[in-house]
């Protein structure tokens, strides 16, 4: 393995499958109403999926402050926020946040993201982001895709008002509104997104 960032894609892809299992398996507690002690069965559910967050969150920063140093870790851990379109690098907060505090989901991630950027705006350097991969990339988006950046900011937001409507619906029954334009829309955007990143040298 040449670079570390390969572990992040795999937190990233485990995430995902995490995500979308508790989604499945919360859809299948609700509709059934055979299965007793369901809201304990959803809580215990809520509980492991924050541990792995947390988790992931701790291996990330291990991974890379082992490889990069702390600082390079904490920057890879900003930029990650704010170039991938699927919110799992901000979740690894927001998410402990909505179930300790319950903060709501969209307000960590405007919270991280305008952290995020202001801690690149504060550590931006050109030579400096290049000794690293993620600094590496970032410079090129900076040159050459700022659009890729302001479309993942926005599939990320959108990604993370369709789980906090999710979780609003199985935790505290709160009905789903504008649920298949948010889905369509950030379908779409991710779309758009992976065609550019894949036509991008």
């Amino acid at each position: 393995m040449e670079d570390s960032h390969f572990i992040y894609f795999v937190d990233f892809v485990f995430l995902l499958i995490i995500i979308v299992s508790f989604i499945v398996i919360n859809y299948q507690l609700h509709i059934k109403n055979d299965i007793k002690n369901k809201e304990e069965i959803k809580n215990s559910l809520f509980n492991i999926l924050t541990t792995i967050f947390v988790m992931f969150f701790a291996l990330t920063f291990l991974i890379f402050g082992s490889k990069y140093g702390l600082k390079r870790a904490f920057i890879i851990w900003c930029i990650l926020n704010i170039i991938t379109p699927i919110p799992e690098s901000g979740l690894m907060l927001s998410l402990p946040l909505n179930k300790l505090f319950d903060i709501n989901l969209i307000v960590s991630q405007i919270y991280i993201t305008l952290f995020s950027i202001m801690a690149i705006f504060i550590t931006y350097n050109t030579n400096f982001y290049n000794t690293f991969h993620i600094g590496k990339y970032f410079n090129k988006l900076l040159k050459k895709k700022r659009l890729l950046i302001l479309l993942s900011i926005v599939s990320s937001f959108i990604g993370l008002i369709i789980l906090q409507k999710e979780i609003d619906f199985y935790y505290k029954n709160i009905e789903m509104t504008n649920f298949t334009p948010l889905l369509v829309s950030y379908i779409v955007i991710v779309t758009i997104f992976a065609r550019i990143t894949y036509n991008f040298k």
